[in-house]
């Protein structure tokens, strides 16, 4: 047999279809070119593929045969092209590089900049995204190094830490509790408080383990972007609960972050990769770079448990 993967591509069209003049707008064809193509595969596989007549198109019992191994061909076909595509571009000097969105410009942007002058000829990809959807990029090969929050249920995973995730409470620089120089979860039990739902600080990872502490304060405001938070603050409605890296993207004039304790609730900021691939060199690089970076910057203003802006 000789035919072709364009024969194949035609065939699976007119199979999820069965319509000629569908599947021929579909692949961007004339239709007797479609069904010339069908007619050169049959004489190939010697087999009949469709049943079809003025009014119905119905696959034969060796053409729903044929669909099941046609499908396994072209998608084997697809993952070479990508791998190669992927091999290609690590090649030609591309990083492709995934990373919870607010910590590219209070984090990434010093160590990002760094690595530009070391290595000017590397390319980068970016993509900002939530811990689960950044790790699910990783796996699938779409992406070469993540830099999210660590999780327990990813043993497939290779963590390299970079530093603490802490939750700040942000406030007018003029608010009651602003002279603190920090504060306890129990000094929010009268204030209103406002929470950014989002995957990355959802209900399970802050809320529960106050509520098992006995330390759930009233969330007064509950919002789904950044901005609405940080103007419900500016305007007075009452206290932000966000991430620290968070609070460094928008901490301005007249605002300041304090550190939360009793309890402190931490977590880890990590850069991944899959244990069982072996990162390109301009990858690793980056990693050391990024590595000695947060070294460097590890005691940073909010050790200290107070943040204003600069």
């Amino acid at each position: 047999m000789n035919f072709t993967l364009q024969q194949l591509r035609a065939f699976l069209t007119v199979a999820e279809t069965l319509n000629f003049s569908a599947a021929a707008q579909r692949l961007d064809i004339r239709q007797p070119t479609l069904s010339a193509s069908i007619k050169s595969l049959e004489g190939q596989v010697g087999a009949r593929l469709f049943d079809r007549d003025t009014h119905r198109v119905d696959l034969t019992d060796f053409g729903r045969e044929l669909q099941g191994h046609a499908r396994r061909l072209l998608a084997d076909v697809d993952r070479t092209s990508d791998d190669l595509r992927r091999r290609l571009q690590v090649k030609a000097g591309m990083i492709r590089l995934a990373a919870l969105p607010y910590i590219f410009p209070s984090l990434l942007a010093a160590p990002l900049a760094r690595f530009r002058v070391l290595q000017p000829e590397v390319a980068f990809q970016f993509e900002d995204v939530s811990t689960p959807d950044g790790i699910a990029l990783l796996r699938a090969g779409h992406v070469d190094l993540v830099i999210a929050n660590e999780v327990d249920d990813a043993p497939d995973i290779r963590y390299q830490f970079l530093a603490e995730r802490r939750f700040v409470a942000l406030m007018p620089h003029d608010h009651p509790l602003a002279a603190a120089p920090t504060l306890r979860w129990s000094d929010l039990a009268d204030q209103a408080l406002i929470v950014v739902q989002s995957r990355e600080l959802n209900e399970s990872a802050v809320i529960e383990p106050l509520r098992q502490s006995g330390l759930l304060p009233a969330i007064t405001h509950r919002v789904h972007q950044l901005s609405t938070a940080v103007g419900l603050v500016q305007a007075g409605f009452g206290i932000a609960m966000v991430a620290q890296h968070t609070a460094l993207h928008v901490l301005r004039p007249g605002f300041v972050a304090k550190a939360m304790v009793e309890p402190e609730l931490v977590g880890k900021l990590s850069m991944m990769t899959v244990k069982t691939r072996t990162p390109s060199s301009q990858v690793q690089l980056l990693q050391q770079v990024l590595t000695d970076h947060f070294r460097r910057s590890r005691t940073d203003a909010f050790s200290a448990g107070q943040v204003r802006h600069q």
